[in-house]
């Protein structure tokens, strides 16, 4: 496989907005999630094959009748609760010996993003280490890095480069595949078990494109 410096400035943006879309498929499903969801499914398709043959069988699960309902119950059981979480979203979790939220792990990331000049919205209340937010933040710094090559700068878009590979080897990539193992494991939807796959698949296409070390075995 070629590094990422070697791909074409129009790989590096789709590889961008595969993760935004990602990202956005681990926010509460709505009218949008099933457009999002073909659109993954396409980068995905070029980026990563492996993961895109059970992303089309997820989308077979958008489509049929009660699908909508069943991707809300399947994401409350999987993410958000009440009692407990089958698949907890938050990367201190992982990380943490004690297996909590807003640990150490998580201030770290949020320092991550200030560096970037980036804060949560207002109207988003999970914790900084949220799935969808260590997302983003590869997002924004791949943006970053098509934008530095677009423009001739060659320096600034290595720094982004590098930006990616630390963020992976300090923070998502130590606990993504074991989140993303026991989401596909726990989901009752062909549509997170598809999910959890394509997640796994695309950050290992990332962490060897960018040359991120594979991830020590996390505390679990």
């Amino acid at each position: 496989m070629r590094t990422m410096h070697e791909l074409t400035g129009a790989a590096l943006e789709k590889m961008a907005g595969a993760l935004r879309l990602l990202a956005d498929c681990y926010y509460p499903p709505s009218a949008e999630l099933g457009d999002r969801a073909s659109e993954l499914y396409s980068l995905l398709s070029e980026l990563c094959p492996q993961a895109a043959a059970p992303m089309a069988l997820g989308l077979e699960g958008l489509r049929g009748p009660r699908g909508g309902n069943a991707l809300q119950v399947d994401y409350a059981r999987l993410f958000v609760g009440p009692f407990s979480l089958l698949a907890p979203p938050y990367g201190s979790v992982y990380l943490e010996d004690e297996r909590r939220v807003m640990g150490e792990s998580t201030m770290q990331v949020r320092a991550w993003l200030a560096e970037e000049g980036l804060d949560l919205a207002e109207d988003f209340h999970e914790a900084p280490d949220h799935i969808a937010v260590e997302l983003e933040l590869l997002h924004f710094l791949a943006c970053r890095e098509v934008a530095a090559r677009q423009q001739g700068d060659a320096r600034q878009a290595l720094y982004y480069q590098q930006r990616q590979r630390r963020f992976l080897e300090q923070h998502l990539g130590q606990w993504v595949d074991q989140f993303s193992e026991q989401m596909e494991l726990q989901a009752g939807t062909a549509f997170y078990q598809a999910l959890a796959r394509a997640t796994r698949e695309l950050l290992a296409v990332l962490r060897e494109q960018v040359g991120a070390s594979e991830p020590a075995q996390a505390v679990l």
